[in-house]
């Protein structure tokens, strides 16, 4: 479906150890399978010379399986890192583009788990090794949280604002949020009882996250006379 790793230079060989996120979306009258993943190189966390992504691929064949496919390469996608504006995006998508993809930007910055999608948008975490260290603690790292809106990439939340979800506040900052704990954090879990709620492990840095009029998981048991 897409090669979007494979290259002879170090910076560009992303190497993608997670399972892709599958969605059923849809925007407008359109209906499309989004393909969430992020690349990072599980087997050396600590490395700092791979540039990594988080891509989101569209697939209209959400019906049927396709004949064949086209193989899509990054110019196929939308570098929606430093663009947050939606109509821009869209219309790079309508005009030919599969998807989009952000440049993980802190030193090192790697996802290691595999993203959720949820209303609309996906939820991933990212680990960034230390880099420096002393001879008295060990380096862990710094593992963030990242909430975008499956459509564009943009942010959903203003995490750097006093100013909570000003939809005219948004900076790109505002797609992620430092994790209070330090390592490779886990992938996030969704919990859909009594309210939905957002974990990071045993955080929960995603508590005024806009889940919208999302279903709720019913049960029903049946008594017998």
């Amino acid at each position: 479906i897409a090669d979007l790793g494979a290259s002879a230079d170090a910076t560009n060989n992303r190497r993608f150890y997670t399972t892709p996120d599958i969605a059923l979306v849809k925007q407008g009258a359109a209906k499309f399978l989004t393909i969430a993943i992020g690349s990072g190189w599980r087997a050396k966390p600590t490395d700092t010379v791979v540039t990594d992504r988080f891509y989101v691929l569209r697939d209209s064949h959400w019906g049927s399986a396709p004949a064949s496919y086209t193989k899509l390469t990054e110019s196929n996608l939308v570098d929606v890192t430093d663009n947050l504006d939606a109509a821009d995006i869209a219309s790079a998508i309508t005009g030919g583009k599969s998807g989009w993809y952000i440049t993980l930007e802190h030193t090192g910055e790697k996802a290691l788990s595999s993203s959720v999608t949820v209303n609309n948008q996906v939820i991933f975490s990212t680990y960034s090794p230390e880099t420096s260290s002393s001879s008295c603690s060990a380096a862990q790292g710094t593992g963030r949280t990242y909430v975008v809106s499956v459509f564009d990439g943009t942010p959903t939340i203003n995490f750097d604002s006093v100013v909570s979800n000003d939809p005219n506040n948004l900076t790109k900052e505002d797609r992620s949020v430092a994790l209070q704990r330090s390592g490779i954090p886990p992938e996030a879990t969704v919990l859909f009882a009594p309210d939905p709620v957002v974990l990071i492990g045993p955080e929960m840095p995603l508590s005024d996250l806009p889940f919208g009029d999302i279903a709720q998981r019913t049960y029903w048991y049946q008594e017998e006379e």
